[in-house]
């Protein structure tokens, strides 16, 4: 794994916690389900540099769902 692959890890598990701590506050349960829902919409919204990121923070979400 280069850096580049590092450094987006990084970002897809930031955005994994920012999400779970974002329903956490709004007294949600952060199940993968309702966090995919929260990051999906978040990545349409994204800018095309944090795409990446939020597809990655997706596929490892996807794979805790199946």
């Amino acid at each position: 794994m280069d850096k580049n692959d590092h450094v987006l890890l990084d970002s897809a598990r930031e955005i994994l916690g920012v999400a779970a701590v974002f329903l956490l506050k709004q007294g949600l349960r952060a199940s993968p389900r309702l966090l995919y829902t929260l990051i999906l919409s978040w990545e349409e919204r994204a800018e095309t540099h944090e795409k990446a990121a939020y597809q990655l923070a997706l596929k490892i979400l996807s794979k805790k769902l199946n």
